[in-house]
């Protein structure tokens, strides 16, 4: 399964900027493949954009309260990105947050 949030307004563009981030419900593997994801989501079975696709490296996984990845994406380029949950905001809220890179 793939752990999935929505950003509503993207990701942060720039360090130090928070974006809301929600969590929503994980996503089956097959959705890796773009041509899946587009498929699933015009025969209305999810809304779903996808802005990149690419490769992660993992630097803290700890799923219940703080991620941080390092993304190497096709358009996007490659970022530091972490999201940390904001448990005081609701149970599936998290904040998106640009870091630099190391």
């Amino acid at each position: 399964m793939l752990l999935s949030w929505a950003l509503p307004k993207g990701e942060p563009g720039q360090l130090g900027v928070k974006r809301l981030a929600l969590r929503t419900e994980d996503h089956a593997l097959d959705f890796i493949d773009p041509d899946y994801a587009i498929a699933m989501a015009a025969a209305g079975d999810s809304s779903l954009l996808i802005t990149d696709s690419g490769m992660y490296e993992r630097e803290v996984w700890s799923p219940d309260s703080r991620i941080i990845v390092v993304l190497a994406g096709g358009d996007l380029g490659t970022r530091r990105l972490a999201l940390t949950r904001a448990a005081r905001m609701g149970h599936n809220t998290w904040l998106a947050q640009r870091l630099a890179s190391r």
